[in-house]
């Protein structure tokens, strides 16, 4: 009896360190990216609420993979007293070739914001499948609203 319970505890053993071994190669084959990045703006602030009594002036985008995509959500209020078209791009990129496999988008390009009005923005940050050797990025986003 004695001689089983040591063979169920062989296994058990080999079992954990398999699956230790496993757990690892996945780890060692991920890549993990972190980023904290500002947020300018000009004609229009930035919110994290749809009161705006919180302002937005940075995004943390937390853990990315390749090929994943992850989006945040905030708000923007016009502060001018005309329409205003919104366009945004990106500057201050910590690592020269970074922008080659980051690339942010967002769903106001050209919008026709009304002077005093609130609207709910979403960018989207996407990380191309074919990164390499970027571990940790940041950058500035900055949002431009024009008179129409």
């Amino acid at each position: 009896m004695a001689n089983l319970e040591k063979k169920k505890v062989v296994v058990l053993i080999l079992v954990v360190c398999l699956g230790v071994t496993v757990a690892y190669a996945v780890w060692q084959q991920s890549l993990i990216i972190s980023n904290v990045g500002r947020v300018k703006t000009f004609n229009v602030t930035a919110w994290q609420d749809m009161d705006c009594m919180i302002p937005l002036t940075s995004i943390d985008w937390s853990w990315l993979a390749p090929g994943q995509s992850k989006t945040f959500q905030f708000f923007l209020l016009s502060i001018g007293n005309t329409d205003t078209t919104l366009s945004m791009t990106t500057e201050n990129w910590n690592l020269d070739n970074a922008n080659l496999y980051l690339m942010l988008t967002w769903d106001r390009e050209n919008y026709i914001l009304q002077p005093k009005t609130v609207c709910l923005t979403t960018l989207t940050l996407t990380i191309d499948p074919a990164i390499v050797g970027i571990e940790n990025f940041s950058f500035d986003i900055l949002i431009t609203a024009t008179e129409s």
